[in-house]
C-alpha cells in the first residue's frame, strides 16, 4: 500500500507541476516548486501516518474519485471540483509568471504556505475523528459506518471541505510572482 501511496502522490504531483509549468511557460518559478514540494511532503507524511493509523482508510482514500456505485449528482460534483482546481493552477500560472497580473509580498506568500500546512493538519484531524472520510459520499456499512461527531466535527460539519476551502484560496499566495524569477512574457 505504501507503494502505491507513493505513487500516486507522484502522479498527483508530476500533473499538478504539468499545468503549473506549462501554463507559466516555464520551470524557473520558485514558488511553485516550493508549492509542490509542500503538496507532495505533507501528502506523503499523511499518506505514512494513515497507513500505520488506519489502513483502511488509506485504501479508501486511494481509491479513484469515480466508482459504480457513487451517485450522480457526486460524479458531476467531483467532475466540477476536478475542473474548477485544474482551472485555479492555470490562472494562478498565467497572473504569477505569464502575465503577472498582481504582485503578492514575500510575507504573504508565507502565510500562504502556513495556511496550506493548516489546512492538512486539519485533514490529519478529521481522518482520527472519521474513518470513513472517503473520497466519495458512501455509507461504508462493510466497515461499521458511523456518524463522525468528535474532533473538528464538533465544530464543522464537513471539516475536509473547510480545509479545501481554505487551502484554495491560500495556494495563490504561495505561487505568487514575487518569487517568479525571470518574468516570462510570451
Amino acid at each position: 500500500m505504501v507503494s502505491r501511496l507513493i505513487t500516486q502522490t507522484l502522479v498527483w504531483i508530476a500533473a499538478m507541476a504539468a499545468v503549473l509549468f506549462v501554463s507559466a511557460g516555464t520551470v524557473n518559478w520558485p514558488a511553485s516548486w516550493v508549492f509542490l514540494a509542500e503538496m507532495g511532503g505533507f501528502g506523503v507524511a499523511i499518506g505514512l501516518w494513515l497507513a500505520r493509523r488506519d489502513p483502511a482508510l488509506l485504501a479508501e482514500r486511494l481509491s479513484t474519485g469515480f466508482q459504480a456505485a457513487q451517485k450522480t449528482w457526486d460524479k458531476v460534483f467531483m467532475a466540477t471540483v476536478f475542473v474548477l482546481g485544474t482551472s485555479w493552477l492555470v490562472l494562478m500560472a498565467l497572473d504569477a509568471v505569464r502575465f503577472g497580473w498582481s504582485r503578492m509580498p514575500i510575507w504573504a506568500q508565507a502565510i500562504g504556505a502556513i495556511l496550506i500546512a493548516v489546512c492538512m493538519y486539519v485533514s490529519c484531524l478529521t481522518f482520527r475523528s472519521n474513518s470513513f472520510a472517503a473520497p466519495v459520499v458512501k455509507i461504508a456499512s462493510e466497515r461499521g459506518h458511523r456518524v463522525a461527531d468528535s474532533g473538528p466535527y464538533a465544530h464543522v460539519r464537513h471539516p475536509m471541505y473547510a480545509g479545501a476551502c481554505c487551502s484554495s484560496s491560500a495556494r495563490p499566495c504561495c505561487s505568487a510572482p514575487g518569487m517568479a524569477s525571470p518574468r516570462c512574457r510570451y
